[in-house]
């Protein structure tokens, strides 16, 4: 077998999974799929020491879920209140302009113009 010959995804995980179920040993596992027995030990122990991020990685997830359902509701108050301002931009512009004899509609460029 070529030295650094690329595996699927599918096998690893196959291999892997059937070496940890421990039914059979890693020899007999690596011989099964003609593998290095090396190469299915090593995999073993590297799917071992990483199976505790798996769920500490749905921990984080879930923690990120809530920050952001949070920070959507600020979002969400951030928007209105924006809405506010500008309608209330808007009235006071209006108040203005009328108080000094300017036509509303006719200013060029003023945000909210009505058009016919």
């Amino acid at each position: 077998m070529p030295r650094g010959k690329p595996y699927t995804a599918e096998l690893k995980a196959k291999v892997v999974l059937e070496a940890l179920q421990g039914a059979r040993a890693v020899n007999e596992t690596a011989a099964s799929h003609e593998l290095n027995p090396n190469l299915v030990g090593n995999r073993k122990a590297k799917a071992e020491s990483g199976l505790s991020r798996v769920f500490s990685a749905a921990e984080d997830d879930r923690a990120r879920e809530r920050e952001l359902a949070g920070r959507r509701g600020e979002v969400d108050d951030l928007h209105r209140r924006i809405g506010e301002l500008a309608a209330e931009r808007d009235y006071l512009q209006r108040g203005l302009l009328a108080r000094h004899g300017v036509d509303i509609e006719e200013v060029p460029g003023r945000p909210g113009k009505r058009s016919r």
